[in-house]
Formats: C-alpha cells, sequence, structure tokens
C-alpha cells in the first residue's frame, strides 16, 4: 500500500501543519468585518484547514461545503450551530455564483447580510475562499466593512518542521532535502512530490534529478489539474494579470497585488525586493525562458577593454582594464544571484579572431565558465543543451581555404567546441544531418545554421593575376622579404568571405517535418539575413543566398532569426506578400559582445519566451527581444530599442 496520496482526503493523524496561533485567533471574534477569512487558492490546504479546526472545536463546529446541496440547506437552517460556535464553511461559489451576475450579487449580498447577524449573535464564520471569491464578496460588501483585510488567516509556507512531519519515510527525508524550497511551501505539492518518487521507486526508476519535472507533468493529469485550479478557478483576470507582469519584470501596484500576497502566490524577492511568484508549478509555467544573445566574441588581439588604456605598461598593469567578456561573466553572477540569470545562452559566431589554436582554447576556456552561471529550469530538463553556438567568418581556420569546398577549414572550430551545439561545417555537405535543438515542454525548436561554409576563399584565378601585378612593381631580383609581401597582398586581395547556407543544408530544412508541438521556431546564423545600415564597407556582410534562406523559413513556420557579423544591435520584422502565408520574420542583430571594433556599445540580446495556457490547457506563447549594451563603469543596461512581445503568427 503506498504511503503517499495527494488526492487523500482529511485525517488528523495526517496533519502537518501548526494550528495553535490560528485556533487562538478564530475562538475570538474577527478584529474588523463580519467573518473570519482562510485565504488561498485550491490545492493549498484550505478544505483540510477547516477539517482540522471542526476538529480542534468539536461540538461547537459545524463544517460546510456550499457546493453541496444538503449543506447549503444547513446553512439556511441556522440550527446547527448554537450562539459561540462556529460554521466553518468552504466553496462559496456554489452559492454565491448561481446565476446571472445580478442574481450572484444578491446572493452575496445576502450571505454577508446573515454573516452579520450571526456576529451579532456572537457566533463565529470561518471562511475558506479564492482570491477570485474574496474579490466577489468585496464588490458585493460595496464598502460597508463586513470585508476585511485584518480578517484574513493567511496558510503560511510550511515551516521545516512541518515539512518533515510530511516526510513519513527515510526516502521522503532525502526527497526534502533536495528540492527547492518552494516546493517544500504546501502539503499538496510535498504529498506530491513524495507520492511520485515513492511510485517511481518501487517501479525500480529512482528520477533524481528528473523528480521536479516528473511532478510538475503529474500536477498537470486529469487528477489534479493543478495549473488550472490555482490559476483559472481561483483567480480573477485581474490577479492573472498582475502574475503576468511580474514575470515580464513590469511595475505592477503592491495594493493590488495584496490578495496574491495573502494567498501565498507571491511574496518579495529577498535579494532584489521584486515581488515574484512562490508558487512553483505557476513559476515553472508562466516565468518565461530566459536566453542571452550573443555575438562577436572575437578572443584575440582585437579583444575589447573595459577602459580604454591609452597609456601601456605599469600604468595599464595598475589599473588593470580587464576585457569586455570578463565583465560580462561578472554581470551573469549578479544576475544568478538575484534569479535572473538567463536559461540559455546563444552565441551566433565569430567567437575568435583568426581561429588560432591558442584563441580557440582561450574562447573554450572562457565558454567553460558560463554553464554554472545559467538559471535553471524545470521545464528544460537537467540534460538539455544549453549553450548553442554557430561559427562566423573569423571562426574558420585560413590555411585550409586553397582549393575547393574545403570543410578542414571549420575543423579546428569542431575540435575546440566539441560538446557544445553548433552545425557541423566540418562534415561535407552531402554527409550532413539537420539535428535542431528541441526543448518540447516550452514548445521551442533551434536551428542552427552555419553561413561561413566558404568563409576565406581563395579565388586562384584571382590570386594569380594580383600576383603578377604585384611582381610587377619590384625589382628584376626582389628580395625574399619582398616577394613574401607580394605574396601576401596577391592573396588577399584574392580571398572572398561570403555567407551563404549550403544549398543541401537549406533543403534539408524544406522538408524536414517540424513539429507542431514545438511552435516557437528560432533560427540562429552569424550573417544577417537582411541589409543592415552599413556599419563597414565590404563585399560579403551579409547572406549571398538570403532570398532563399528567408524564404524555406517562412514557409516553415520561424518567427525569429538571431545573427550578428557586422558588430551593431539591431531588429527588423519582415513580411512577403502572397509568399509568407501572412506570416512575419522577426530578425535580431546582436551588438558585438567583446570586439573593440566597433559602432556603438558592445552589448547583448536578451529573448524571452513567455508561456500561458488557456481554459482549456492548451499552450499561447510570445516573444520579447530587448538589447542590452555596456556603459562604462555603470555596467550593463537596457536600451530603448525593443521587438516585440509578439505572439506567434502575428
Amino acid at each position: 500500500m503506498a504511503t503517499y496520496d495527494a488526492r487523500r482526503g482529511y485525517d488528523a493523524n495526517l496533519t502537518a501543519r501548526d494550528y495553535t496561533e490560528l485556533l487562538q485567533k478564530v475562538r475570538t471574534p474577527p478584529p474588523e468585518g463580519a467573518l473570519w477569512l482562510v485565504l488561498a487558492p485550491r490545492r493549498y490546504g484550505k478544505t483540510w484547514t477547516l477539517r482540522e479546526l471542526e476538529h480542534r472545536l468539536g461540538a461547537s463546529a459545524c463544517y460546510l461545503e456550499l457546493r453541496l446541496p444538503s449543506d447549503k440547506k444547513t446553512w439556511s437552517s441556522s440550527k446547527k450551530v448554537k450562539p459561540e460556535g462556529f460554521w466553518l464553511l468552504d466553496e462559496i461559489s456554489g452559492l454565491i455564483e448561481t446565476g446571472d451576475e445580478a442574481t450572484s450579487l444578491n446572493a452575496a449580498q445576502a450571505f454577508l447580510s446573515r454573516c452579520e447577524k450571526l456576529r451579532s449573535a456572537r457566533t463565529s464564520v470561518i471562511l475558506a475562499l479564492t482570491p477570485r471569491e474574496l474579490h466577489h464578496l468585496q464588490r458585493a460588501d460595496g464598502g460597508n466593512g463586513r470585508i476585511s483585510f485584518k480578517s484574513i488567516l493567511r496558510l503560511d509556507p510550511l515551516a521545516p518542521p512541518e515539512a518533515a512531519k510530511l516526510a513519513r519515510t527515510s526516502e521522503a527525508h532525502e526527497v526534502l532535502a533536495q528540492v527547492p524550497p518552494d516546493w517544500r511551501r504546501t502539503p499538496f505539492l510535498l504529498e506530491l512530490l513524495f507520492e511520485v518518487d515513492e511510485r517511481a521507486r518501487k517501479q525500480g526508476v529512482p528520477l533524481a534529478r528528473k523528480l521536479l519535472k516528473t511532478v510538475l507533468d503529474a500536477s498537470e493529469t486529469t487528477q489534479h489539474r493543478y495549473f488550472h485550479h490555482v490559476f483559472w478557478d481561483a483567480l480573477t483576470e485581474g490577479h492573472q494579470g498582475l502574475l503576468h507582469a511580474i514575470v515580464r519584470s513590469e511595475a505592477v501596484d503592491s495594493r493590488s497585488c495584496e490578495p496574491l500576497v495573502d494567498a501565498g502566490l507571491v511574496e518579495e524577492d529577498a535579494a532584489t525586493g521584486r515581488l515574484r511568484i512562490a508558487d512553483p508549478v505557476l513559476a515553472a509555467r508562466l516565468s518565461p525562458l530566459r536566453i542571452h544573445h550573443l555575438s562577436d566574441i572575437h578572443v584575440g588581439p582585437k579583444s575589447a577593454q573595459s577602459i580604454d588604456a591609452k597609456e601601456a605598461g605599469l600604468l595599464a598593469e595598475a589599473l588593470d582594464p580587464g576585457l569586455v567578456r570578463e565583465s560580462y561573466l561578472s554581470h551573469l553572477e549578479g544576475l544568478r544571484r538575484s534569479g535572473k540569470a538567463p536559461h540559455v545562452i546563444i552565441i551566433s559566431g565569430d567567437l575568435t579572431e583568426w581561429a588560432t589554436k591558442e584563441q580557440c582554447q582561450e574562447a573554450r576556456n572562457w565558454l567553460d565558465r558560463l554553464p554554472p552561471l545559467l538559471e535553471p529550469h524545470v521545464l528544460l530538463g537537467e540534460d538539455a543543451q544549453r549553450i548553442l553556438l554557430v561559427g562566423g567568418n573569423h571562426d574558420v581556420d585560413w590555411s585550409q581555404t586553397r582549393g575547393g569546398l574545403q570543410p578542414a577549414r571549420h575543423q579546428n572550430f569542431a575540435d575546440f567546441f566539441h560538446g557544445y551545439a553548433h552545425p557541423h561545417l566540418e562534415v561535407p555537405p552531402a554527409d550532413r544531418k539537420l539535428e535542431p535543438i528541441e526543448w518540447p515542454d516550452l514548445g521551442i525548436t533551434v536551428l542552427l545554421l552555419g553561413t561561413s561554409e566558404l568563409g576565406g576563399q581563395i579565388e586562384e584565378e584571382r590570386e594569380h593575376y594580383n600576383l603578377l601585378q604585384e611582381l610587377a612593381k619590384l625589382p628584376k631580383v626582389p628580395t625574399k622579404e619582398q616577394r613574401e609581401k607580394a605574396d601576401k597582398l596577391a592573396t588577399d586581395a584574392a580571398r572572398i568571405d561570403p555567407g551563404l547556407v549550403e544549398d543541401r543544408d537549406l533543403r534539408r530544412v524544406s522538408t524536414h517535418h517540424w513539429k507542431d508541438s514545438l511552435p516557437v521556431r528560432i533560427s540562429v546564423m552569424h550573417h544577417p539575413p537582411s541589409p543592415l545600415p552599413s556599419t563597414e564597407v565590404a563585399r560579403y556582410s551579409g547572406l549571398l543566398n538570403a532570398g532563399a534562406v528567408k524564404q524555406v523559413l517562412m514557409e516553415k513556420g520561424f518567427c525569429l532569426v538571431l545573427c550578428g557579423h557586422v558588430h551593431t544591435g539591431w531588429f527588423a520584422e519582415e513580411r512577403w506578400l502572397n509568399h509568407s502565408g501572412g506570416r512575419t520574420l522577426r530578425i535580431a542583430a546582436a551588438p558585438s559582445l567583446g570586439s573593440r571594433e566597433i559602432s556603438a556599445n558592445n552589448g547583448f540580446n536578451l529573448v524571452e519566451v513567455f508561456r500561458d495556457r488557456d481554459r482549456n490547457g492548451l499552450p499561447k506563447y510570445q516573444v520579447r527581444i530587448r538589447r542590452y549594451v555596456r556603459q562604462g563603469d555603470l555596467g550593463w543596461e537596457v536600451h530603448a530599442d525593443q521587438l516585440g512581445p509578439f505572439l506567434l503568427g502575428a
């Protein structure tokens, strides 16, 4: 027989909360208003609390579930509870939400009038209700003082001894020690945690790191429907809007949030002073996936320093200017402490300056410092790929660029950045596989496209012609140095650096089955697929086959392209009439994070994917992109430019 069952009804022997203080309060009349209010969403233990009070108060108390006809009749009769007794009322919506708005309002007013008379007769009413039901009663009260926040009885998060009391087995104590504090707040969630863990152990498949994800899935089964009951049934549209604003870090009126705070859904973050969603299921379902989109790190001689050290030597060493990319890591550390770090980092190319082995190793060392600074996300799962890369034209080994299509030019990148997801341009185009990154529980697919297939390519006929031109300028018997200089000038003049997506890769994208369950489709590439305001004079600053690339992405329902290359932050929206199915493709170019060759501040993009569910449990998605730029000693600040939020398909 199972020890744990989250559907279990009231059992006095299994009560974990200490109700001593609450019991003392209800033995006296409420300080204001006509009745005591036990405020909490569904699944937070309101019914168990009333049952425990009935057990403790004995014959003087009567528990009623007001959606039951028999209990409604008992409430109407008034005979069961004597003066100085206690009515313990649950499911008030069954009494006051009985028809149209006018009828419901009259029923609520009649209920409050009855409670007022009972208080005058020294009989206590203790009502368990949700924030939505409280809102209805406040409207019915009309400011007459029968409903008062001073009469709210809060069900505080379980204290450690209370949570430990629920852990009735050694295995449960082990789970209790591992789960984050928010999962220990309510008896229901703890019981569900222990139940899921117990069942998995009996089946011989301990869940370990996958426990929270499995519990989150279990909470949405037809037996529990946790999100539906807590979010849709227990809250008004106004409350729901406040939760959405909180997860978007938007300003909210603290007074409007009081019912959510009193209900235990929202609390002040001790680290930041801002409100946060305390319920772990709502937080997982509503909080956005945060992606930091970085580009153009440029590890090498052109790396940007934190200050402009015009003086070399001891002065520069004493000031220790440091590198901008190092200050980004410090920024991440601060975000991690405040719970606002990204869950994922995507880098759209040019990690190095010249792709030498030394630069690749230094870039790899920097990259390996990122994972511990990322914020965990229960819907991503522990094994998800959370740092994604594409190579840029500066990540190509130019010593391997003679002749035709030479995948060897990409081998350095593949060797040094193995273990991180990236396009495999080191594999011949005919042998490649399309391997999109999928995060099923977030509805997201990320497609990594290599655009530096022919990076650094030397056009040999042009090189030969240029060499003849350079040699003609030299003495009849040139020195070795003069000849080497002529060779280099000829090679540099013959070198092209085009951006393109290889046709066979593009055909794979076109023929791939993109899952309807993953509607948030993001493509990452180094070169921008549309012209940006000019920041450099170069023959190949964009994609040669940009039109074909965008057409395929639009046809396959991609909503966003992340790119870099031009060292400038830039947002765009593009729609092709009669060719894109009415879809809009958004393009977000990131500033250079680490190069000193910039026309604007170093920076990065923050991509947020917001999720919601309608009453039927169907997911809805919005995407927002904001740019952050480095402002010297002031750190990293949000820029005025913003893309979105936009709905998918809009």
